[in-house]
């Protein structure tokens, strides 16, 4: 109904609104006035665009009005079977519209990590902190420069700018911290970072000494796994879940919580089974297991 209803309430005129403009729109979240979700918007915009090119077409013929013409709507349960962009995704592709993010952050997830992970906010840093500070954020805004004298000449350094949820620090990375880290360095990555932070004229600057992706970060501060079972599991879906364990060594314990009867049994295996609990792993885990049935523990 809600992709019908957007369609409704245009009269197309191909020559200046076609399918791009309305990708666009869906994606930076303009047409969510009315309804639905976004993925279901834009798997729907090509077939509607081309209705309302034909309804179009039939006014001008004089056939029927907008609201009259004879074209038919895209059924509502082919609609509703379109799954919903991922959070991450919906914010992507929202920024890659309008250049910003409007409706939500990708840093929000990761929240209460970062309070554990960084020692300063980059609006703690602009209040005249100088000093060794950790600040985590979104890599914006990055240019890479040749330098032109001095014993790194002709060598490349970069800058960007790292965002949290509180503002904005720009950050310095000279040659061979670039060449070190120069893989992560990725619009809209999610990183942790950590330098010296003095004055630039009138801004506040960080010069990088260490970097680290975000996401590994916090995987670091996983202790554990808990894995809840159905005793009524197939016994060859637990051989997946212990082959898929005993391929992904790491340092994260796993339990396992089983229900007997009205009591709750954890189970701990052997050391072999310590894993490293990547986000893919988890997916993996709950894709035999069932979804929602794997916990981190330790954050």
């Amino acid at each position: 109904d809600a992709v019908n209803a957007l369609f409704a309430q245009f009269s197309v005129d191909p020559q200046s609104v076609n399918q791009k403009v309305f990708d666009s729109l869906i994606k930076s979240g303009a047409c969510d006035v009315f309804g639905g979700h976004r993925a279901a918007l834009a798997g729907s915009v090509a077939g509607l665009t081309d209705q309302a090119q034909k309804r179009r077409r039939e006014i001008e013929a004089g056939q029927s009005n907008l609201f009259g013409s004879s074209a038919t709507a895209l059924p509502a349960e082919a609609l509703s079977s379109v799954p919903q962009w991922a959070e991450s995704e919906r914010l992507r592709l929202e920024k890659e519209a309008l250049g910003f993010y409007l409706s939500g952050n990708p840093l929000i997830e990761f929240e209460s990590h970062l309070a554990r992970l960084v020692t300063h906010t980059t609006e703690q840093l602009r209040g005249g902190f100088q000093g060794t500070a950790t600040v985590g954020g979104l890599v914006t805004r990055i240019s890479r420069n040749k330098i032109k004298s001095g014993p790194n000449a002709g060598r490349v350094m970069a800058r960007f700018v790292i965002e949290d949820l509180t503002g904005s620090l720009p950050v310095t990375l000279f040659a061979d911290m670039l060449q070190r880290y120069d893989s992560m360095l990725q619009e809209d990555a999610a990183v942790i970072v950590k330098g010296q932070v003095r004055e630039r004229g009138a801004e506040v600057e960080m010069t990088i000494e260490e970097m680290t992706l975000l996401a590994r970060a916090v995987e670091r501060l996983v202790s554990g796994l808990r894995v809840s079972l159905d005793r009524e599991l197939p016994q060859t879906e637990m051989l997946r879940l212990r082959d898929l364990l005993t391929d992904h060594p790491g340092d994260a314990a796993v339990e396992f919580e089983v229900r007997l009867g009205e009591e709750l049994v954890l189970i701990s295996p052997l050391q072999r089974f310590k894993v490293n609990a990547t986000p893919a792993l988890l997916s993996r885990i709950e894709g035999i297991v069932g979804a929602g049935k794997v916990h981190r523990l330790g954050l």
